[in-house]
């Protein structure tokens, strides 16, 4: 595994989730981006084993995004990442 493409990855999503604070659920395409950048966030922080910080990313999809579909799958990967066998 390359550390330095995981590290590039979460930079340049953080990069795209700074450019929109204020998107909603109702922005589809850009919504979807954002969405899009946490996931690839919380995957490479499982990459590089840094579960804390997985799940931080994805406490925070639930926080900015309660009561969608992203807030549900971000529980599950939460759940995934505590009770991994």
């Amino acid at each position: 595994r390359n550390l330095k493409n995981y590290q590039k990855a979460i930079e340049e999503s953080q990069k795209a989730i700074d450019a929109f604070p204020n998107v909603k659920p109702s922005d589809k395409g850009t919504f979807g981006l954002v969405v899009v950048c946490y996931h690839t966030i919380a995957k490479s922080y499982k990459a590089l084993e840094d579960l804390k910080k997985a799940e931080e990313t994805y406490q925070t999809i639930i926080d900015r995004f309660p009561n969608t579909k992203v807030a549900q799958i971000a529980h599950e990967r939460i759940r995934e990442l505590r009770f991994k066998p």
